[in-house]
């Protein structure tokens, strides 16, 4: 799990759903909480942003 975190950006909400699925699978549920919180958090940040780019 560590290798898959560290190389993550911004717009990888994806790559955070994933590490909770894989987490949830685990049965670490307060890690997969907390990746899936952070998805939903970078998801709504990228789509701010396209937002923002599209008025312009």
């Amino acid at each position: 799990m560590r290798l898959y975190k560290k190389p993550l950006r911004l717009a990888y909400y994806e790559a955070y759903y994933n590490i909770g699925v894989a987490y949830a699978k685990l049965d670490k549920f307060k890690e997969a909480i907390k990746a899936f919180k952070k998805a939903l958090r970078l998801s709504l940040i990228m789509r701010l942003i396209e937002y923002r780019t599209y008025l312009r």
